[in-house]
C-alpha cells in the first residue's frame, strides 16, 4: 500500500490521468457519529468530479482516530477501477 500525507496528487489508471484532492478529514457530526475522510477525484481533461468517502479509522478501543489521516493512494486508484454500482 502506498500512503501519502500530501493534500493532493495524481494517479494513472489504464493510461488515463486522474487528479485527487482531500476535501475533508474525519470529523464528528453529532453524538457518537463520525464522518470519514472525503477525497475528490476527477479526470484531468474534464471538470466533473466524484467524491470518494472512506470510513473513519477506529482505534483498538473502538473510538475514532481523530489524528490527521494519510491518503491511501492504492484505495483511490481502486475507486477509479471499480465498476459503478
Amino acid at each position: 500500500m502506498q500512503f501519502t500525507r500530501d493534500p493532493s496528487g495524481t494517479i494513472e489508471v489504464e493510461g488515463e490521468t486522474y487528479a485527487w484532492e482531500i476535501r475533508r478529514q474525519p470529523r464528528p457530526v453529532g453524538g457518537a457519529v463520525w464522518e470519514g475522510m472525503a477525497v475528490s477525484l476527477r479526470h484531468v481533461d474534464f471538470k466533473r468530479e466524484a467524491i470518494i468517502q472512506f470510513p473513519p479509522p477506529l482505534r483498538p478501543n473502538g473510538r475514532p482516530d481523530v489524528e490527521k489521516q494519510r491518503v491511501n493512494v492504492d484505495a483511490v486508484r481502486n475507486a477509479v477501477e471499480a465498476p459503478p454500482s
